[in-house]
């Protein structure tokens, strides 16, 4: 469960799903994600998890683009970027999974865009 609190001027995730329109945004700080969940969680892609994989479909200076599978079927397509000078991650996910299984989804991604984008966390670069 997330508890700190996203404020204008903090570094925040904001986590859109596009299937839903469902925005939220939270506080980017050690609190709200362990930095041992969100470091396991960027490895997925060498060392599959709990039947989780990550597919890394492209990634540049600007941001990634991964998938997240579950015994080899695509439970969702993220695009995550980072922006330096608003300390702001943004994560768009496109879910191919039934919505119950969606909650748990979401704490996996948001780990794992954290993780690849940012592999000093909770330390955020600029």
């Amino acid at each position: 469960m997330k508890t700190a609190p996203a404020t204008p001027t903090s570094p925040r995730l904001v986590y859109a799903t596009q299937d839903t329109g469902d925005v939220q945004v939270f506080g980017l700080t050690a609190e709200n994600y362990r930095p041992d969940a969100v470091r396991r969680a960027a490895l997925i892609d060498k060392q599959p998890f709990g039947g989780f994989t990550i597919e890394i479909i492209h990634r540049d200076q600007t941001g990634v683009v991964f998938t997240i599978k579950q015994d080899r079927n695509t439970l969702a397509m993220s695009r995550a970027n980072y922006d330096p000078q608003r300390k702001q991650l943004t994560l768009l996910t496109k879910l191919m999974t039934a919505p119950e299984e969606a909650v748990m989804l979401a704490d996996l991604e948001q780990c794992a865009a954290i993780g690849l984008l940012l592999p000093g966390f909770p330390e955020l670069p600029g």
